[in-house]
């Protein structure tokens, strides 16, 4: 019987840091539930034709599991049967992988490619970002935008499935509306100007925001407390209106506030073409706002 040897990863004496060996979580819990060597990632392993697992091979791939066994099963294939030695996430036992053979030995064992993932995937999952929120690289990420221009007041709507919905005071054109934007999407997220970069998005209305420097799950949580932020400042205006209807305006400058509002809210849904058609906003003699 060959010797066997176990080596354990040790910062001081194999000079690794925590951040070059891969943690992997269970997907259901949340405990780790699998550690890869230095330079390895789960993408750039082999994969198996017929369920997509994972092949973690020894003696080509350091890791090490922390499961626990689970009952066998047999599989009826093309040409014959297969026989699974399965197992689980050893904190709430939901099935992770197999192997072909009755032993933590075996040269070959198959990892459930949906069963883990890392931090990163577990907080996605965690904190349910939408889809108009991707991670395009590491640290950059792609936001589906929903603008509207020529509002009374800038702020985040909502964070939705298909776009983050935002509100600017400045009119389609000229780039003012793209710059008050950026403006303020840089205060929100708390990053640097050239962090941000706009392009347009798959209508007149939308836009892509790109961020670097930031994960998926960072910007949710940020853009997500702007939206609760502004929702509350918007209630304490509307009910301070609604106790002094009038207060300190007169009826000519509210006439004149909400037609502006109403005839930019009219042509945004009536025409694509915006830059051209957007009424102009009223100028500072007009205007009365609210401080």
């Amino acid at each position: 019987m060959p010797k066997r040897a176990t080596h354990t990863f040790e910062s001081e004496k194999d000079g690794l840091s925590d951040a070059q060996l891969g943690l992997h979580y269970c997907m259901c819990c949340g405990e780790s539930v699998l550690i890869l060597g230095p330079e390895m990632q789960l993408a750039d392993l082999p994969r198996r034709r017929t369920d997509g697992a994972i092949v973690l091979e020894k003696g080509k791939v350091t890791y090490k599991l922390n499961c626990k066994p689970r009952e066998g099963k047999v599989l009826k294939r093309t040409g014959g049967y297969e026989r699974q030695y399965r197992f689980g996430c050893w904190n709430c036992g939901v099935l992770i992988g197999y192997r072909a053979e009755d032993s933590e030995d075996a040269p070959i064992t198959y990892l459930l490619s949906d069963a883990t993932g890392t931090q990163e995937d577990l907080y996605l999952q965690i904190y349910q970002v939408p889809q108009c929120i991707q991670s395009t690289g590491p640290h950059s990420v792609r936001v589906a935008l929903e603008v509207r221009c020529g509002q009374t007041r800038r702020a985040l709507r909502s964070v939705e499935t298909e776009h983050v919905g935002i509100s600017v005071t400045a009119p389609a054109k000229d780039g003012l509306a793209n710059a008050e934007l950026l403006d303020y999407m840089q205060k929100v997220l708390a990053v640097p100007r050239k962090a941000l970069q706009l392009s347009r998005g798959w209508s007149a209305t939308t836009k892509f925001l790109l961020v670097a420097g930031l994960q998926a799950v960072d910007v949710f949580k940020r853009l997500k407390a702007a939206v609760d932020t502004d929702m509350t400042a918007a209630v304490d205006t509307t009910m301070a209106a609604q106790a002094d209807p009038l207060g300190e305006f007169g009826p000519k400058e509210v006439f004149t506030q909400g037609a502006a509002s109403f005839q930019t809210r009219k042509l945004w849904e009536q025409s694509e073409e915006l830059e051209d058609d957007l009424a102009p906003i009223p100028d500072k003699k007009q205007q009365v706002f609210i401080k």
